[in-house]
């Protein structure tokens, strides 16, 4: 698949996939190269989490800084109608009841197994609602978590006290925007700073961990007399 995206012209090929799990592999055209896993999250659409770099032997490296890359096509990889067909319905607005919320402490939950028990085919959408779901978290504000082997949301209170008593994930994502804002914009800087270097022409270096994960080295491009770039792992220590 062939994306203009982020200002750039990238290539997605499969990598490898087992049941749900989708690996991608995302190639900037004539430049670096990414591994990573495919997602969806509620309000943004799929995405490809990135926390590999990949050298020319297909060797990755970790990033310092992972990155998601946004992409509305990459449905095309999801193997799962059920999880397409949740996707569209939570961004497209499905309603859940603010009473499945129950007092928990400081916070409320809601059971997943319950507030979906009546759905058809309950015992395999709930874990996709739940995956889906978990895209949410917000540190100490929003997360999806397993207690006794149950399935749950948790909101803190005054997220609660802000929902409709029919909400949507766009509600939770309205309260919390400015948050939200925060962790999608340092989840596509390097994709930013990348057009922009290119388009100044100066080359790419990316912050990232050596083999021991005990190091910060660079993966970074190399341009050839004839205008090609290839990545390269810059080790300043080693020189």
């Amino acid at each position: 698949m062939r994306l203009q995206k982020y200002g750039l012209l990238w290539n997605v090929t499969l990598a490898k996939q087992v049941d749900s799990d989708i690996r991608l592999i995302l190639k900037q055209v004539n430049g670096l190269s990414f591994y990573g896993f495919l997602e969806i999250h509620p309000v943004w659409g799929p995405y490809i989490y990135v926390p590999y770099a990949l050298d020319k032997d297909k060797q990755t490296y970790l990033m310092v800084t992972p990155q998601s890359f946004y992409a509305e096509e990459l449905l095309e990889f999801v193997n799962s109608q059920r999880k397409i067909e949740w996707y569209h319905m939570l961004h497209n607005g499905y309603k859940f009841p603010k009473s499945a919320f129950k007092e928990d402490y400081k916070q409320y939950r809601m059971s997943l197994a319950t507030v979906l028990k009546n759905i058809d085919d309950a015992e395999s959408v709930i874990p996709i609602v739940y995956n889906l779901l978990s895209k949410m978290a917000v540190p100490n504000l929003v997360s999806c978590e397993y207690y006794r082997k149950r399935p749950f949301m948790y909101i803190r209170t005054q997220i609660y006290e802000a929902l409709p008593k029919q909400w949507t994930v766009h509600d939770i994502y309205n309260v919390l925007q400015s948050e939200y804002e925060g962790q999608k914009q340092i989840k596509e800087q390097l994709w930013n700073d990348m057009a922009a270097l290119h388009a100044a022409k100066e080359p790419v270096k990316i912050p990232v961990l050596d083999k021991t994960c005990s190091r910060i080295i660079l993966y970074a491009e190399k341009t050839t007399p004839y205008n090609i770039n290839f990545p390269v792992i810059i080790d300043e220590a080693s020189k």
